[in-house]
């Protein structure tokens, strides 16, 4: 069934393009689909972000109050929440920001060691005549792998990861909420296990908050970067791209931010409350001097960035030493899910 092209689906279709430089020739103007103030301008994104009055929307406090017909509560995933600094403001931004990053950097030399051994595995098929799945071969065994390094915990294939991203999105069901309630609470026990009887408590929700907000973002960047190398260099050999230093797409289509008091930004009066929709997705235009803006601006930019760009150029190292082609056969989004793009299939054939 052919999905209706709305300000809910663009950012997963061909027309995007055209959309956001429509959108930033005409300037900011209010969606009444998307209840928010589009802002596709790349300076006047980076002003929104960086804006004190603008916040992410309250998800922990989402979380801790919805009820489902059933009168059911969402205990891990509000758990989860409370150590993901995107989902805080002020002091306790601030604390939860400094513990991440922190927790991060304790962790650089497993990650390093993690992709020096285990990375070129996963990336094994690119060398094989033949056709390749990328996404369920490569990609998501991947980051699960990587992110089982981060975390030091390991994610064997049973666990569900490859959705639990989807809590971001206001839009989906109290059933679905519940399914994914019960993926969170099996994550948190795997966790709890893995660190031992007397666990601190931040011990597991910066783990499990960390797979939340980073997995499915990685992922989705992995694949928009590739599959644009692709289309860029068509039937060129590996070893012949030319590869971008940083990321040049996102997995991250745009993200919102809410008036917290009345405040002026691109010329357009916010009311408290108002709903400002920052489109990442402009900043592929922009120069690759600007492309860590695809990482977000201002006091909640994406902690992840580093990481992600060295995996980037370690992916980009090994691709850079082989000979073989690929052919694009495939490359399809989701229609029906709204805040990550992650490519649910991405088939290649592979060629000498």
């Amino acid at each position: 069934m052919e999905v209706p092209l709305n300000t809910l689906t663009i950012y997963r279709r061909p027309e995007r393009a055209e959309f956001i430089a429509r959108a930033r020739q005409t300037g900011p103007y209010f969606d009444e689909m998307a209840r928010a103030w589009i802002f596709a301008d790349a300076e006047l994104c980076r002003q929104a972000l960086s804006t004190p009055e603008l916040w992410p929307a309250p998800a922990v406090e989402h979380y801790r109050n919805i009820r489902g017909p059933l009168n059911q509560d969402f205990p891990s995933i509000a758990f989860a929440f409370e150590s993901i600094p995107l989902a805080m403001h002020g002091e306790v931004h601030t604390a939860g920001r400094r513990a991440m990053s922190e927790f991060l950097a304790a962790r650089r030399d497993p990650i390093h060691h993690w992709v020096a051994d285990e990375l070129p595995g996963h990336l094994q098929m690119l060398a094989v005549p033949g056709e390749a799945e990328l996404m369920s071969e490569a990609l998501r065994p991947l980051v699960r792998g990587l992110f089982a390094a981060i975390i030091g915990v390991e994610l064997p294939a049973h666990l569900a990861l490859d959705s639990i991203s989807q809590v971001f999105d206001k839009s989906i069901s109290v059933k679905r909420r519940r399914l994914l309630e019960e993926d969170m609470r099996v994550l948190e026990a795997r966790i709890r296990a893995a660190l031992g009887p007397g666990c601190e408590e931040n011990d597991v929700r910066m783990r499990l908050g960390l797979l939340v907000v980073g997995k499915d973002t990685t992922v989705g960047t992995l694949g928009e970067c590739l599959v644009q190398l692709l289309r860029d260099f068509p039937d060129t050999p590996l070893s012949r791209i030319t590869y971008p230093r940083a990321p040049a797409q996102t997995g991250l289509p745009f993200v919102e931010r809410i008036a917290t008091a009345p405040v002026t930004v691109g010329g357009i009066d916010l009311k408290e409350g108002d709903r400002v929709r920052v489109v990442l997705q402009t900043f592929v235009d922009a120069p690759p001097s600007q492309h860590h803006r695809l990482f977000g601006a201002g006091p909640h930019a994406c902690l992840g960035r580093p990481l992600t760009v060295d995996l980037w150029s370690a992916i980009c190292r090994h691709m850079s030493n082989l000979d073989t082609r690929l052919k694009l056969l495939a490359y399809e989004l989701p229609q029906n899910e709204y805040v990550f793009n992650v490519a649910k299939t991405f088939r290649v054939e592979v060629t000498l």
